[in-house]
């Protein structure tokens, strides 16, 4: 391993996120990203502009199920600082596989067996071997990780160090870094900034700077006191700014932003009719769904033609959770179960005898 990834290793507790490491080389003053894995010492593999076209050869992987991660960078001199993932991809004994990787506005990767060895391919007898084909004809350098997948991963994964020369701002209670990203319209994401070195403030804006949401205590991550988390669910599909700062003035030192997508474990749409059974006159329907204790769970109701009003009953029939939205015609419920049982979801109107129709959401924090 050359000498910038032997200085000053950075990392979390991430085996329930996914087991990544920072290093960090004080000398040069740049961070990389590198998940674990058994070939740690060669690092990312870089796909170069002057390689479009070309296969490159990369690592011997070990049978089982991998995730892919990409990276771009506009220079040699520059970090990595923004990875996603892609997968996950199962690997068989004995078999080549050809990773794609393409460049829009973010890395795109595509998966797929290989059916004949590139000309600078080596034989080998190792298990299972990956390859990379570089379709970016841009300035970027894109740096590629194929490694086993190791519990819930995040989408992407962000890092950066705050040092006492980032510029102040009065809106910001410190120096701060802006990583935009581009995010879905209705996709829930949890978005967790930690860091062992100080204490960390999370905010995301829109586009043009407006403050949607901020810095949610994390509540399951180790240092929680240090930890930021915000649950964000974006009303269109644009670049927002994930704005990384720290709680006082003279926070300073190595960061990662993780952001996560929360699965859909339950999606139907519906409406409120005429025939349904009426209670505190207004329309209700009923659903119901299975829960596992500790497992935290996000309800949204939501409907373009009534205010909506979600409860959630227990086991024993009692109200544990409820939502009415008033004027805001959307409403969600935030549930972490203390028993395993099947649940009730209450979907009504917040308006008397509101007719129409509306969506109902479940989602599962892994």
């Amino acid at each position: 391993m050359n000498h910038f990834f032997e200085k000053h290793w950075f990392g979390w507790g991430l085996a329930a996120i996914l087991a990544l490491l920072l290093t960090v080389s004080v000398a040069a003053g740049q961070g990389a990203i590198k998940p674990v894995n058994n070939w740690m010492e060669r690092g990312p593999q870089e796909v170069l502009r002057e390689n479009f076209g070309s296969v490159v050869p990369g690592p011997t992987l070990e049978p089982g199920s991998h995730m892919v991660w990409v990276a771009a960078k506009e220079n040699s001199l520059s970090p990595y600082s923004t990875w996603r993932s892609f997968g996950p991809f199962d690997v068989a004994l004995g078999q080549r596989y050809l990773v794609t990787v393409a460049m829009n506005h973010a890395p795109v990767a595509f998966w797929r067996v290989a059916n004949a060895h590139p000309n600078n391919a080596k034989e080998s007898s190792e298990p299972a071997s990956v390859f990379y084909l570089n379709q970016n004809d841009g300035d970027q350098i894109l740096g590629v990780l194929v490694v086993p997948v190791s519990g819930p991963v995040p989408n992407v994964v962000i890092t950066g160090t705050l040092t006492p020369l980032d510029l102040l701002e009065p809106r910001y209670p410190s120096g701060h870094h802006v990583h935009p990203l581009m995010l879905d319209k209705g996709t829930t994401y949890i978005i967790e900034m930690m860091s062992s070195d100080f204490d960390t403030y999370l905010m995301v804006e829109d586009n043009a700077g407006a403050l949607l949401a901020q810095n949610d205590e994390g509540t399951i991550l180790t240092n929680q006191a240090l930890n930021s988390r915000v649950v964000f669910r974006p009303t269109t599909t644009d670049t927002y700014r994930l704005v990384a700062t720290a709680f006082s003035p003279e926070g300073a030192g190595n960061y990662m932003i993780t952001v996560r997508e929360v699965p859909v474990m339950m999606r139907l749409e519906d409406r409120l009719t005429p025939s349904d059974e009426a209670r505190n006159d207004c329309h209700v329907k009923t659903y119901d769904v299975a829960l596992t204790a500790a497992r935290r769970y996000y309800i949204d109701l939501e409907s373009s033609e009534f205010g909506t009003c979600v409860k959630l009953l227990n086991p024993d029939g009692m109200i544990v959770a409820f939502d009415e939205g008033g004027m805001v015609r959307d409403t969600r419920i935030t549930f972490e179960a203390r028993a395993t049982g099947n649940y009730r979801i209450v979907a009504t109107s917040s308006e008397e005898r509101a007719l129409g129709a509306f969506t109902l959401t479940v989602r599962e924090e892994e």
